[in-house]
């Protein structure tokens, strides 16, 4: 799929998200990867670190 055919969307970058929007966002790059047909390691890795996301217990700040 070329990069042109990925929807693409506006995060305003001064717009605050919390951790439950940055392993939604982990999980999409790691599911568009896999339909691209990327390296698994590059794809688990976005898992690995949306994993790591969802068991802390912290703030994202704290997580970051």
């Amino acid at each position: 799929m070329p990069d042109s055919d990925i929807p693409h969307r506006d995060i305003q970058h001064s717009d605050p998200i919390d951790i439950a929007q940055l392993i939604a966002e982990l999980e999409l790059m790691a599911d568009l990867l896999e339909l691209k047909d990327e390296n698994p390691f590059k794809i688990n890795l976005y898992r690995g670190a949306a994993r790591a996301a969802d068991a802390f217990e912290g703030t994202l700040e704290e997580f970051v």
